[in-house]
């Protein structure tokens, strides 16, 4: 298979990006716990990313994380061209994908409505804010694929390197 060889900020968008679909799957996103008047303990119940314990951003997310990956092989893999120069897609995507995420994490989980009782505690999980890291990991990823390939930036007013030939 005759493959491009990918840059710097590519190879950091595939890590991040896969280590964040593999870890939505893991129940560390959030804990939902009761205790009674006898202060026993029922729970605590952990969830993962994809769970009801979350609305649609997060899982809205992690799907744009997914669709950047695919750009990421279909630039790398496939070699066929995309609609839009790469890093651009790269870079929004990410922008996007951690803007999200950090909103999840503001946010929190869904409450269900049983906040309102006494002894049930929702937390947030640690992946919350390590999601929105991996997030900035592959904006940064699509930031430093932008210098690589064309060191002036997308659309830059800078004439492209080169020898200069005088007539």
């Amino acid at each position: 298979m005759d493959m491009e060889r990918p840059t710097r900020g590519e190879k950091i968008i595939v890590a991040c990006g896969a280590v964040l679909l593999i870890t939505s799957w893991l129940p560390l996103w959030a804990k939902y716990e009761y205790r009674d008047g006898a202060d026993r303990i029922f729970g605590p119940s952990r969830t993962n990313a994809w769970s009801d314990a979350f609305t649609v951003v997060p899982k809205s997310a992690l799907v744009l994380v997914l669709l950047v990956l695919g750009a990421v092989l279909v630039r790398v893999v496939v070699r066929a061209s995309l609609p839009w120069p790469p890093g651009r897609i790269y870079v929004l995507g990410g922008a996007v994908a951690a803007a999200l995420l950090l909103l999840t994490a503001l946010v929190g989980p869904n409450e269900f409505g049983y906040a309102s009782l006494p002894g049930f505690d929702i937390s947030r999980g640690p992946m919350l804010l390590v999601a929105w890291a991996l997030g900035a990991g592959i904006a940064y990823g699509g930031w430093l694929h932008v210098r690589e390939s064309d060191p002036h930036g997308v659309g830059s007013a800078y004439p492209p390197r080169g020898p200069v030939v005088l007539r």
